[in-house]
């Protein structure tokens, strides 16, 4: 059975460990800082790329083929999306381009001298080519990570420090005004708790990605000495990011806050049910008497934080909720036209990164406004338009893994990580149906360290 997040062991060469720990932290601090635009114009993109590929060249010093062969599902899936987004790119001729493909050069703008030689199978492939050019910073996360850790809780402390930074670096930003030199993106959320990101929507469900750990790292803490220092630190971060959460704009932030909350309570009960059973006979009556104040007394400060924000005028985001039209909202109009284009594209995709200029060529006129759609608002009907049945297959196979793997976390019992697990990819995969997070490269690293830790608690779980 396994309900608790293993110590990594770092007993290596000091030299080698220095090494290590100097590459995964500058690894860290540029995503934190160059990695959270989604635009595939942003600046930002040229460093964090940069020290992605030299972070990626110094993780195979540590490689050997034995890491490789027992993380050869993570590597399969990965490898499998870099040969998607290739394919895209390589020119085909123009005769199986139009016939085979039923498309028309003319649709996309292209030259009569492009028309009669090959072209890509992408219908943007500059956009394509910078998305495969962008696989390069999750490529480095994943390498990285099966180089340097054994367990996942280097991974998941990692995450759960870029949470905190995210949010302590937001409240700073909301205090210094909108003209703070603390937003790092042109485009922006001015004048609100973005943190690292571009976007606050992205900076509120990773909040709440952020809280769940915490809570899973304190509820699988055990009875050492330092557990009470470590209880102190999660707790405090925990409130941070949950305070900050509350004062966003997202309504999707403001949702997956409360729902990390609740799940954390759930965690913390479980966790404490855990310890109840390794308890002796003589100070279970004790524990157990102590169990509804440790679950009642948290709830009623989260409740009463909420209503104190919500009274206050400081959650704008559940004004949003409460006075908007659901309806009215561009998600919904633009689903008419979401199914339009994947009938059109299902078979071998627009193209990765293509979707703002193709939607130009199915955006109706009720829907042509001062502002341009750049995104679909649902990555995984845009993952299938761009990516089409290959990237819809590899979709499947990646999903059917995660059940798999929740599978034999419940066939164990090992009930605080499963319900953990299972809470961190309903807050990622739901915010992916309203919106767009993994289109940052932050959050695809902090996608590829979550996987990676969830491969590793199986495995340990396997071992035991």
């Amino acid at each position: 059975m396994v309900e608790s997040v293993s110590e990594d062991d770092w007993s290596l060469p000091k030299g080698q460990m220095h090494r290590q720990v100097a590459v995964w932290l500058l690894f860290l601090m540029a995503v934190a800082i160059t990695g959270g635009a989604s635009r595939y114009d942003a600046i930002q993109i040229l460093p964090l790329r940069a020290i992605a590929a030299m972070a990626l060249a110094l993780s195979f010093l540590d490689i050997d083929c034995l890491k490789l062969r027992s993380n050869w599902p993570l590597l399969a899936f990965f490898t499998a999306l870099i040969v998607i987004v290739g394919v895209q790119v390589i020119p085909v001729p123009v005769d199986f381009w139009e016939r085979g493909l039923a498309r028309d050069l003319k649709l996309v703008g292209h030259s009569p001298l492009e028309a009669s030689h090959y072209r890509p199978l992408s219908l943007a492939p500059l956009r394509t080519w910078n998305a495969l050019a962008s696989l390069i910073v999750p490529a480095a996360a994943i390498m990285l990570a099966i180089s340097y850790t054994r367990t996942a809780s280097i991974l998941l402390k990692s995450i759960a420090f870029l949470g905190v930074l995210s949010a302590a670096l937001g409240l700073i930003q909301v205090a210094s005004g909108p003209t703070s030199p603390l937003y790092f993106y042109e485009i922006t959320n001015r004048g609100s708790a973005v943190g690292i990101f571009a976007n606050e929507n992205h900076a509120a469900v990773f909040g709440a990605v952020a809280m769940l750990i915490l809570a899973y790292l304190f509820s699988t803490l055990r009875g050492r000495s330092q557990s009470v220092v470590w209880k102190i630190v999660y707790s405090a971060g925990f409130l941070m990011i949950f305070l900050v959460n509350l004062v966003t704009g997202s309504r999707a932030g403001f949702i997956t806050a409360l729902f990390a909350m609740t799940v954390s309570l759930l965690l913390l009960s479980l966790g404490v049910a855990l310890r109840l059973r390794s308890e002796t006979s003589k100070s279970l009556g004790g524990v157990r008497a102590k169990l509804p104040l440790l679950l009642i007394l948290p709830l009623m400060v989260a409740s009463g934080l909420v209503l104190l924000f919500i009274v206050a005028g400081r959650a704008p985001a559940f004004v949003d909720i409460v006075s908007q039209d659901g309806l009215a909202d561009l998600r919904w109009s633009l689903w008419p036209v979401l199914q339009e284009m994947f009938a059109t594209y299902w078979l071998f995709g627009s193209g990765f990164g293509s979707f703002e200029q193709v939607y130009q060529l199915h955006e109706p006129q009720s829907l042509l406004m001062p502002k341009y759609v750049n995104q679909a608002h649902n990555d995984w009907i845009q993952f299938a338009i761009e990516g089409g049945l290959g990237a819809m297959i590899l979709l499947i196979a990646f999903v059917a893994w995660v059940l798999w793997s929740m599978y034999r976390l419940w066939a164990a019992g090992a009930r605080v990580p499963l319900t953990f697990w299972v809470s961190v990819f309903a807050v990622v995969g739901g915010a992916s149906l309203v919106d767009y997070p993994l289109r940052s490269p932050a959050f695809q690293v902090i996608a590829m360290l979550m996987i990676v830790a969830l491969y590793r608690e199986i495995r340990a779980m396997n071992a035991d």
